[in-house]
């Protein structure tokens, strides 16, 4: 069936999001950093190959610096990085962060 195709593709790419995106690269931390309120897409479904909408928290301590950078699979199953720009937390600890990417496709490697 399409939809259960088109669901495990996007819980796979889903998961490989998340996993890189914990991989932040902090320059000045004061205490650990993390990523938090993870959405893509619209109500989380996305059309595999099209442009959508990632969003994500950065969390950590006020004035720390981080260098955030999204890697997802492109339509051909290779992996693509997308820096965001350097990002200094604010007094609140928290950055909000949204990128349009652009996952894969049913079936990549």
């Amino acid at each position: 069936m399409p939809f259960r195709t088109f669901h495990r593709a996007s819980i796979s790419c889903l998961a490989l999001v998340l996993a890189l995106l914990c991989s932040v690269t902090v320059a000045d931390a004061a205490g650990p950093v993390a990523i938090e309120n993870v959405h893509i897409g619209f109500n989380g479904l996305f059309k595999v190959g099209c442009w959508t909408r990632l969003q994500f928290d950065i969390v950590g301590s006020a004035g720390s610096v981080v260098h955030p950078v999204i890697v997802v699979p492109d339509p051909d199953g290779n992996l693509v990085e997308t820096p965001v720009g350097d990002v200094t937390l604010p007094d609140t600890g928290r950055h909000s962060v949204s990128q349009m990417i652009r996952l894969g496709r049913i079936g990549a490697a």
